[in-house]
């Protein structure tokens, strides 16, 4: 689904993996920002491996520095969690495409 507002437009998404589900915004823009349940990802997900896999869709379509991205994301277990994220991001990825 996207939609236009009056400050930006996004495409969204939703992702799943196992029992996690993950909402995700893309937000096209200069301003790469990603954040998680209202944390940076980097604080959601401490771990490098867990990084590389919420960030995966991201680097593979080399679309890293062109979307700010917003996920909320419930269930599971927090490698469930990246997977889903990642899932998500990649359908939000090919509505833009």
């Amino acid at each position: 689904m996207s939609t236009a507002t009056a400050k930006n437009k996004y495409t969204a998404a939703i992702g799943r993996r196992k029992t996690s589900t993950a909402q995700v915004r893309l937000v096209s823009g200069s301003k790469t920002e990603v954040t998680v349940n209202n944390k940076t990802i980097n604080d959601y997900f401490p771990t490098a491996e867990l990084f590389k896999t919420a960030m995966g869709a991201l680097h593979t379509a080399e679309n890293v520095s062109e979307y700010s991205v917003t996920v909320i994301v419930v269930g599971g277990g927090i490698h469930s969690q990246a997977e889903a994220v990642r899932h998500g991001i990649a359908r939000a990825l090919v509505k833009i495409d």
